[in-house]
């Protein structure tokens, strides 16, 4: 549980540059998002090595902190990775169904 809450509040520090280019995307594809989800896949994939890129470089220093707690610069990034994937998955996986009607 310490280290879900830890990881937690490292990716809220930048979660709104992780969400808002998903929230477009999603919206973006919309109206035929099995048709583009692959494309809008890879950009969100894309996207989010960018900013943990950026992360990575002016965070550096918290990242002590974190190691402090028990946990790796590696655990973090990739937890936040996954945690992140699965919020763009679950929103594609409700907009495809609510398109199904």
């Amino acid at each position: 549980m310490k280290t879900l809450n830890l990881i937690f509040r490292f990716y809220k520090s930048f979660c709104l540059a992780t969400l808002l280019p998903s929230a477009f995307l999603l919206y973006s594809a919309s109206p035929d998002v099995l048709k583009v989800f692959g494309l809008a896949f890879k950009f969100k994939i894309l996207s989010l090595i960018l900013v943990l890129a950026l992360v990575y470089q002016y965070k550096r220093s918290q990242f002590y902190y974190y190691r402090n707690l028990g946990l790796s610069r590696n655990v973090i990034l990739v937890s936040v990775f996954m945690l992140d994937m699965m919020i763009f998955l679950t929103g594609a996986a409700l907009l495809a169904k609510s398109n199904e009607h």
